[in-house]
């Protein structure tokens, strides 16, 4: 049977169709009446979404071309609610609002696109010379060496290392081998990980991973000089959530601050041990690529967010106007022989009524499709990537130490990221930047402040 083939009083979209079947929902060979694969899906709809998803006759009459806006609104406002109500996203309980990125989205874009930009660029740059990787082992005695080395430098008082070996000493950070199987099947059940779906198969490995309120640190081990950042990045992670305050959570929007920082801090550590320029910034190109990725995903849906905050709604007059602003910038921006090959691949960029109409469909779809189901994890990435770089530019200028960044990594669960810039030296009146609320420790503090955000989602 032709999906394409449904008729309009039975039409539901095409790629909800086949995000149906692709999941093993409904196999549309066992269904040959168009009209009862059509219920199949309406009601896998209505049943498994009941209290998340815009109405069918908002969906319908976009799939009819009759209207993407309201569609897009009720897609927006649903999203908005993932940052002031308790619910579960991939089997955590979110009951923390992140309350700076609620208030601040608008200010930030233009932030988090500047770094995407410097980003490209670099990737751009790179392109050629990146082709080939360069393969550097760094053997596990050397590794461990580096650690603790670096964690000395991170932390003279030693802290650090009496907390990294005797975390080794208990078990809780944990180095294997790709193809270890055996050790990965007792590491199961030693920490029960089969109740939480974890399989040799599925078996996680370079993350920080909680169970029953203790942390591990995974880390694979590939005696490669890459799996030094890896550990930084990981064990930063690893060390704030051992020292988090119980039932206590950083601000979302800080979650790869620290992480991203001492990723960073390594290649400054590799760079006095005589590593060249080309093999370290090869090691920061994953990083790069993740967070351009991540940009190039999110900013519209980010947009459309901090636009219904600010005006209750997404009309299709101010898409129109803001395409025509920034079909504006490109025109003054780009190159004569860019513009001239994007007008002839990509004509539609110049058109402000198009543009405007492919933005919103492209978010409507991602939004039904699910594929921006992980947004509130990955833009932690964008802020963080942004905050890490200025944390390390000033500690090259030593305008800023790495026993400060140490100090806000254990009260990170009170820390608001407003004060994050402040200190980073970001100008954050230029920037429209506000401090919406100090993290208290009472729920009552947290509850009021939730109640707060529900009015604002619930008054548009």
């Amino acid at each position: 049977m032709e999906l394409a083939q449904l008729q309009d009083h039975e039409l539901l979209s095409i790629f909800m169709i086949r995000e149906a079947i692709d999941h093993d929902k409904i196999d549309a060979n066992q269904i040959p009446d168009k009209k009862q694969l059509y219920q199949e899906i309406r009601n896998r709809y209505l049943n498994e979404f009941p209290n998340t998803n815009p109405s069918l006759e908002l969906l319908e009459l976009y799939l009819r071309k009759k209207g993407r806006y309201p569609l897009l609104n009720a897609l927006i406002k649903r999203e908005l609610n993932k940052l002031v109500l308790p619910q579960q996203i991939e089997g955590e309980t979110l009951d923390e609002t992140d309350s700076f990125f609620f208030h601040n989205m608008k200010a930030l874009l233009p932030v988090m696109k500047k770094q995407g930009a410097v980003v490209l660029q670099d990737l751009m740059e790179k392109e050629e010379t990146m082709k080939e990787k360069i393969q550097v082992k760094l053997p596990y005695h050397q590794l461990q060496q580096y650690i603790i080395e670096l964690l000395t430098e991170l932390d003279p008082t030693l802290e650090y290392v009496d907390f990294y070996l005797q975390s080794l000493a208990d078990e809780y950070i944990i180095y294997i081998q790709k193809e270890d199987d055996l050790k990965k099947r007792s590491i199961i059940e030693k920490l029960g990980l089969y109740q939480y779906g974890i399989s040799i198969a599925s078996f996680p490995m370079n993350c920080c991973i909680e169970i029953d309120g203790q942390p591990y640190l995974i880390m694979e081990q590939k005696n490669m000089l890459d799996d030094f950042s890896t550990f930084f990045h990981e064990f930063a992670h690893y060390y704030s959530k051992s020292k988090k305050a119980k039932n206590q959570k950083p601000s979302n929007s800080l979650a790869e601050y620290f992480s991203i920082t001492y990723e960073f801090y390594t290649f400054m550590f590799l760079r006095k041990k005589g590593y060249s320029k080309e093999v370290l910034e090869q090691m920061q190109q994953p990083r790069n690529q993740n967070t351009y990725a991540i940009g190039t995903k999110l900013f519209d849906l980010f947009y459309y967010m901090s636009t219904y905050i600010e005006k209750g709604s997404i009309t299709e007059e101010g898409e129109i106007q803001r395409q025509e602003e920034l079909i504006k910038i490109q025109r003054e921006t780009f190159t004569k022989e860019y513009l001239e090959v994007l007008e002839t691949e990509a004509p539609e960029c110049f058109h402000p009524v198009l543009s405007a109409n492919l933005s919103c469909d492209l978010c409507i779809e991602g939004l039904i499709k699910n594929q921006f189901s992980h947004w509130y994890y990955e833009y932690p990435y964008l802020v963080g990537q942004v905050l890490a770089t200025k944390t390390i530019e000033l500690i090259q200028k030593n305008q800023f130490s790495i026993g400060e960044l140490k100090k806000m990594m254990e009260n990170a669960d009170f820390l608001d990221p407003y004060d994050v810039f402040v200190k980073l030296g970001f100008s954050v009146e230029d920037i429209g930047l506000c401090s919406v609320v100090k993290r208290e420790k009472t729920t009552n503090q947290k509850a009021k402040l939730k109640l707060n955000l529900q009015k604002t989602v619930d008054k548009n």
